[in-house]
């Protein structure tokens, strides 16, 4: 990207450098050329970019990963859950009790852990952000 006396601009194939509206130089700041794609000989800006993009970081989140260690950890001394107040959220579902309790690693795309987190007054996203961060923290 270069910047002239007018605004902004970005070399092409030819080498000419074409003007990007207010619009594109925000994007092309916030994604970098990434976001782009070549529509009709023109760079544009990918109508499908930003739920491209919030869909590859659905899928990550989802293949995150944490042993029966690190979870533990992170529920006690982040959340201040304990091993009780876990059984408590649980029961009457017998099969999660047995991966609680059996389990050596918990994956994050089990609707386990959705369904307990509305139970204690967790959101996904807190679930999500456990996830990421348990791993570094206990790692």
């Amino acid at each position: 990207m270069y910047k002239n006396a007018n605004g902004f601009a970005e070399e092409n194939w030819e080498g000419l450098y074409v003007e990007m509206t207010t619009e594109e130089v925000a994007f092309y700041e916030k994604y970098g050329s990434e976001g782009f794609v070549v529509i009709n000989g023109m760079k544009e800006i990918d109508p499908e970019f930003e739920d491209k993009q919030a869909e590859r970081e659905f899928e990550r989140i989802q293949r995150l990963t944490l042993t029966q260690r690190q979870l533990r950890l992170y529920l006690l001394q982040q959340w201040k859950l304990t091993d009780a107040m876990i059984r408590a959220a649980l029961q009457g579902n017998d099969a999660a009790l047995i991966e609680w309790e059996y389990a050596s690693v918990f994956v994050r795309f089990n609707p386990l852990f959705d369904e307990v987190a509305k139970q204690i007054g967790k959101t996904p996203k807190d679930v999500d952000e456990m996830f990421e961060t348990a791993a570094e923290i206990y790692g």
